[in-house]
């Protein structure tokens, strides 16, 4: 017969008969079954906290691609909450982003990172641009883990580039291998991402065997089964996780066991004001442009109240930002106000406006 865990009400219930049968012996000298608990069951992450798990192992993840592959989707799926900016828009991320997902005593530290770009196109691009795409690369090349992450529902054309860039992505990994010293190259796993989308289903295995073909020596570059899944819906990342943290090694946690993230909480804001600026923005943004924190204050309660600007280079595109009667800056900073809170689990109230370079208009 199945033993009933019991909790809150139905233990308080038990409580109240034993003191009535038995008055003369206080409530809290009543013996309890070990199986009988006020609070639930704690999960082997939540008894981590107050004892450390053994034999901790460790691995770094740079989630890699060309521009708008999903990258930042799929990592706030990995770790089961929303860090990094996610847009239709390319090089939504401006920077690595650490997020953590912890699993006993197994911990993954993922990069997301700017949207990588072919080394020889860099030097086309504008100097911000240009950064962006090199911190792509150095993520690659650093980290345990690289996943190389392809949009799949994409044309031809655009596959034929992502295969050169997991080829020179293969090759930057076989140098750090032979500049550390190490037998073989780090783990590098190819992730076809939307393939919800993808029709007919049998175009998935074309885009494989097309890899396999133009990437050199494929079998021993790309470490594992290449993953199809879809980072919007969460189809096939549950695998992908499971695989990421068989490649942990041992060594202590980076972070706490109960972190998503190791970005300060002005930066996460930051990144939720940047999703929704692109979200509702649908002309080129400035990629130049820089949230500037004004007032940050902390309540008794837990609750934050931050005021800040949007500092753009041009005074045409304030209007772009504010919209008819501040409609815009409005929206994003109610909405940007809304996913912080849930994302950093405490109540946030964001005030926002616009000014050009460093100072008011």
């Amino acid at each position: 017969m199945a033993t009933k865990t019991l909790t809150g009400p139905h233990l308080a219930n038990i409580r109240r008969a034993l003191v009535a049968r038995f008055p003369h012996v206080g409530v809290s000298s009543l013996a309890v079954d070990p199986l009988v608990s006020q609070d639930p069951p704690r999960s082997p992450l939540q008894s981590s906290l107050s004892h450390p798990a053994r034999n901790e192992e460790v691995a770094s993840v740079a989630i890699v691609g060309a521009p708008n592959a999903g990258k930042s989707t799929l990592m706030n799926r990995l770790i089961g909450a929303r860090i990094a900016a996610v847009s239709r828009k390319v090089n939504t991320t401006r920077r690595r982003i650490v997020g953590v997902h912890t699993s006993y005593n197994k911990q993954l530290i993922f990069w997301d990172t700017p949207g990588v770009v072919e080394r020889q196109f860099q030097s086309s691009l504008g100097s911000e641009r240009r950064e962006l795409a090199s911190a792509g690369w150095g993520a690659a090349v650093d980290a345990d883990v690289a996943l190389m992450v392809v949009d799949a529902s994409r044309k031809s054309g655009h596959l034929d580039i992502a295969a050169r860039l997991l080829g020179q992505l293969a090759e930057f990994r076989r140098l750090r291998a032979a500049r550390d010293g190490l037998v073989s190259p780090p783990a590098l796993l190819l992730v076809l991402n939307k393939c919800d989308v993808v029709r007919p289903r049998s175009r998935l295995l074309d885009m494989t065997l097309a890899f396999q073909e133009q990437v050199p020596d494929f079998e021993k570059v790309v470490t594992d089964p290449v993953f199809t899944l879809s980072a919007y819906n969460g189809v096939g990342v549950p695998k992908l996780r499971e695989v990421l943290l068989s490649k942990t090694q041992p060594a202590p946690f980076e972070c706490e066991p109960d972190a998503v993230t190791e970005e300060e909480d002005v930066d996460v804001l930051e990144q939720h004001v940047w999703e929704k600026l692109l979200h509702r923005v649908h002309q080129e943004v400035p990629y130049q442009c820089r949230l500037q924190i004004e007032d940050w204050r902390e309540f008794p309660n837990g609750s934050l109240g931050v005021s800040a600007v949007i500092r753009v280079p041009k005074k045409r595109h304030i209007p772009i930002l504010v919209g008819p009667h501040g409609d815009i800056v409005k929206w994003i900073a109610e909405k940007s106000s809304e996913s912080a809170s849930i994302a950093l689990k405490r109540n946030i109230r964001l005030r926002l406006r616009v000014a050009v370079g460093g100072g008011d208009v």
